[in-house]
């Protein structure tokens, strides 16, 4: 545990190396002037937050739904069925569909 405390590196520091590789690779490979390229990236960043917004949403009102007592309920009813590995596979690709098909 400690090799990995000692030796990887923070997700902050990764995702600023990752950041700096696409902009060398922007430049180099893609031919955008630097300027372009940060430009690029700063739209491009206020253009995620409409999708970030609906994932949030999805995740929190998913959430409120899976607690309330019918959906408890019912979701202790779907795990009752499941008695092997290849059982839980099934009802959760069933349980996906029907959703997916609501939705």
């Amino acid at each position: 545990m400690r090799f990995f405390v000692r030796w990887i590196p923070d997700s902050f520091v990764v995702a600023m190396l990752l950041t700096l590789f696409t902009f060398a690779a922007a430049v180099t490979v893609a031919g955008e002037p630097p300027m372009g390229a940060v430009l690029a990236w700063g739209d491009g960043f206020w253009h995620l937050l409409a999708f970030t917004n609906q994932i949030t949403l999805t995740l929190l009102l998913g959430f409120a739904l899976a607690n309330t007592p019918v959906m408890h309920a019912l979701l202790i009813c779907c795990a009752a069925v499941v008695r092997s590995p290849t059982s839980a596979y099934v009802v959760a690709c069933w349980i996906t569909g029907a959703c997916a098909l609501l939705s």
